[in-house]
């Protein structure tokens, strides 16, 4: 999955983009320094310094101090407690759209990186809800903007949610042995992209070292030629624990054929 584009620099700016009402984040305590030490041997290097504590916050804490506290655990690789300040936030009903996704998107990546698959998925699930409305919304009201665009474009929203759709196909193609196994019943994506996603997570491989694919667009269905949409067969083959696996994949709009066979969207 994508890790989070936001720098914490610019959290005092988000907080007042994404929410309503939110009070100034409470400073970080001071952490403790080291004596200086001389010595003609060669020192051990120093232990890293603990994260730095945070006040604890209010029963009645604002939108916009649990979602920069969320944004602090976040990058501390504190996953449960950014977890639980993300959905604090959303709980307390104030953030608009855009920052309801935002806060969805890295619960479901907190939950990702504690191995917890069925809150990974809820949260995947609310992202993907929130995320196409604030995209089908665009023309009507528009997030975060500035001279390179907005919330969409800055957060790469659109492809997140292709990734969210994929990651949650994958889930249930994984967890039932028939989902998208014959033509009977497919894999459904909405884009090019999606495919791609859900390959990446449904793969049995654990990266693209030792994956091979093969991807066949079927032209017809015991002999009926296939029109207006596009569907795929794609064979995935992992090398490094001899498996491998078969889909099927419809893709109603007949988009043409993805350039490559693997997705890569960057850092």
């Amino acid at each position: 999955m994508y890790r989070s584009t936001m720098q914490l620099g610019s959290l005092a700016v988000l907080v007042g983009v994404f929410g309503a009402g939110c009070a100034p984040y409470r400073s970080l305590n001071g952490q403790e320094k080291r004596p200086m030490v001389a010595s003609l041997m060669p020192l051990p290097a120093p232990p890293l310094p603990p994260p730095p504590a945070l006040a604890p916050l209010d029963e009645d804490a604002s939108a916009g101090e649990l979602l920069e506290r969320g944004f602090l655990f976040f990058h501390q690789d504190r996953p449960d407690l950014a977890a639980e300040s993300f959905a604090g936030a959303i709980a307390t009903g104030s953030l608009n759209d855009a920052g309801r996704a935002l806060a969805y998107w890295h619960i479901a990546e907190a939950e990702r990186r504690q191995y917890h698959e069925d809150a990974t998925a809820e949260a995947l699930a609310s992202f993907a809800t929130v995320a196409e409305q604030v995209i089908e919304m665009r023309g009507e009201r528009r997030f975060a903007i500035d001279e390179n665009g907005d919330f969409i474009d800055h957060f790469k929203l659109e492809l997140r949610v292709a990734e969210a759709r994929g990651a949650l196909n994958a889930l249930w193609a994984r967890r039932v042995r028939h989902y998208g196994r014959s033509l009977a019943n497919p894999v459904i994506c909405t884009s090019a992209e999606e495919i791609d996603f859900f390959i990446r997570h449904a793969s049995p491989c654990s990266g693209t070292e030792g994956r091979v694919l093969e991807r066949e667009e079927l032209a017809a269905i015991d002999g009926v030629p296939i029109e207006g949409r596009r569907v795929e067969r794609i064979t995935v083959f992992c090398s490094s624990i001899d498996s491998s696996d078969q889909f099927y994949v419809v893709l109603p709009d007949a988009a043409p054929p993805p350039a490559a066979s693997e997705l890569d969207p960057g850092p």
